[in-house]
């Protein structure tokens, strides 16, 4: 009788031991930043004004303005984009398509198009996104290229 006595209680102070062990919980404040930026970027946005395309904080001579960038399907695992108005021969800047995702699971304002280029949004709100970004110089050095940091400010519809 005394033995069952004790294996009843080392029983019932395992079962209490193991109940007041906590899972690692996904943090609902992080995913709600990552939820919330998705939000905002699901949209359809348009260049905003002439001056709105810089290339090494320049305006840039080749003409964006009928460029319009569509971002659909955005949650916090990340979404698709589409594009038009892309000037001749700066497919490299923006390529028609693609998927995007969250570049830094700490940092909602980090964003990686599926063709390697990390996007860094700098203001986002529901009428207005800014951006910026980096592409690589293909050309020799004297010539003029696309190659450099790309800022782009849209509204949206």
């Amino acid at each position: 009788m005394r033995n069952l006595k004790i294996i009843v209680g080392l029983l019932a102070f395992t079962a209490i031991l193991l109940s007041s062990c906590k899972k690692d919980e996904p943090n609902p404040q992080a995913d709600s930043e990552f939820q919330e930026m998705a939000n905002l970027l699901n949209s359809d946005w348009h260049i905003s004004s002439e001056n709105a395309v810089t290339l090494d904080d320049n305006t840039h001579d080749a003409d964006w303005s009928n460029f319009s960038l569509s971002i659909s399907d955005a949650s916090e695992e990340g979404g698709t984009y589409t594009v038009s108005g892309v000037p001749s021969g700066y497919f490299k800047v923006w390529s028609s398509s693609g998927n995007w995702v969250f570049e830094d699971e700490n940092d909602p304002n980090l964003i990686l198009r599926s063709d390697g280029v990390s996007i860094t949004i700098l203001n986002i709100d529901v009428n207005q996104l800014s951006i910026s970004f980096e592409v690589e110089n293909e050309v020799p050095i004297g010539l003029r290229g696309i190659g450099g940091s790309w800022n782009f400010d849209f509204t949206s519809n």
